[in-house]
Parts: C-alpha cells; structure tokens; sequence
C-alpha cells in the first residue's frame, strides 16, 4: 500500500513540476507578444505623425516651423518609446540626456 501511495505522490510531483515549467514558458510568450505589440503600436503613432507632418507642413513658406516641430515632436516621439519599451529609443534618450547635463539621482 505505501509503495502506490509513493508512486501517486511521485506523479503528481512530475505532473506539477510540468505545469510550472508551462506556465513559466506562457508567461514568457505573453511578455514576447505584449513587447512585439508594443513595438507595433509605436510605428504607427511614428507613421502617422510623419503622415500628419507631410499633409499640413509640405506648403511652408520658411524652414523654422519645420525645424521647431520636428524637434518639438522628436522629444515626445522619443518619450513614448521610452514608456512603451523599445529599447534602442530608451538608451537614446539616456544618451541625449546624459549629454545635455540631466543626471538620474534617484539610483
């Protein structure tokens, strides 16, 4: 009788240890998608602020507004990479940072 009893306790010891390595590897694959999502979803805001930026500024009579928007939307387009994740935009935005003099001190 002990021995069935070691077999089945020995089972469901396998059978638990299976389910925690799946759901160890689902939860990986919803941080992949949620990430690649992520990802997605900053290309289309970049499309459509170049899109937006080709309709209203192709009739401008100067270069400065231009300028000034681009550098205007530069900052914030790098500020939503940042918050959504991609990672080349958040060390740029680390690098400009550190270069114009902004210090992180709450290391």
């Amino acid at each position: 009788m002990s021995d069935i009893n070691k077999n089945i306790d020995k089972t469901v010891k396998r059978d638990k240890e299976q389910e925690d390595k799946e759901v160890s590897d689902l939860c990986l694959k919803i941080e992949e998608i949620t990430k690649e999502r992520y990802e997605e979803r900053f290309l289309w805001i970049l499309t459509f602020v170049l899109l937006l930026d080709i309709l209203f500024l192709k009739d401008c009579q100067n270069w400065s507004l231009p300028i000034v928007i681009g550098i205007i939307e530069l900052i914030i387009i790098l500020s939503v990479g940042q918050k959504l994740g991609i990672d080349f935009l958040s060390s740029l935005l680390e690098k400009i940072l550190t270069a114009l003099g902004h210090t992180d001190n709450k290391k």
